[in-house]
């Protein structure tokens, strides 16, 4: 497996558009912000990609319990019928 250095991109971050150091390099405030600006700008964009990505896995855990919860009751159903 490769090594992750600071410029390759994380596996969250395949799913983002744009890459975290493309948008700060690049990004200029029309309104003359300093760093500050730029540092809130990051990690607003960061905060809002993290919940994205939680938001997304509390469905698949959720839908993930769901499925096996129901396998379960299923196994157990067919093992009560075979028994009567």
């Amino acid at each position: 497996m490769a090594s992750n250095t600071s410029y390759e991109t994380s596996w969250a971050d395949q799913w983002d558009p744009e890459s975290l150091y493309t948008t700060y390099d690049t990004k200029k405030s029309n309104n003359g912000g300093g760093a500050s600006t730029k540092f809130f700008s990051t990690v607003s964009d960061m905060f809002h990609k993290t919940k994205a990505v939680a938001s997304t896995s509390v469905v698949k855990v959720k839908d993930g319990a769901s499925t096996g919860i129901q396998w379960i009751k299923d196994k157990c159903h067919m093992r009560n019928q075979m028994d009567h």
